[in-house]
């Protein structure tokens, strides 16, 4: 178990957290897809922002689109400093 505990789940962290990073930004491509799996009550934010950019022209769009840009950097970056690929490269 202590082996699992420090050894494998930090080498499993960094996939995982990237694995994450990049479920979030590909579920933007898949607008399509997704209004059409899409409920009455539920509508995912890549719905809702195309929706608003489609029929209205309100700095709302812009607004939340300009805050998942920086958390997506801000997550690439805090992800950077955590794992560190610079010893992958010297190889």
């Amino acid at each position: 178990m202590r082996r699992c505990v420090f050894v494998v789940l930090p080498a499993l962290v960094p996939g995982l957290a990237a694995a994450g990073i990049m479920n979030v930004l590909l579920s933007f491509g898949e607008v399509t897809v997704t209004s059409v799996l899409r409920t009455a009550r539920l509508t995912t934010l890549p719905v809702r922002i195309y929706a608003e950019a489609s029929f209205s022209l309100e700095p709302t769009v812009d607004a939340v689109a300009t805050m998942v840009i920086l958390a997506t950097v801000l997550c690439l970056v805090v992800l950077g400093r955590l794992v560190r690929l610079d010893p992958l490269h010297a190889r």
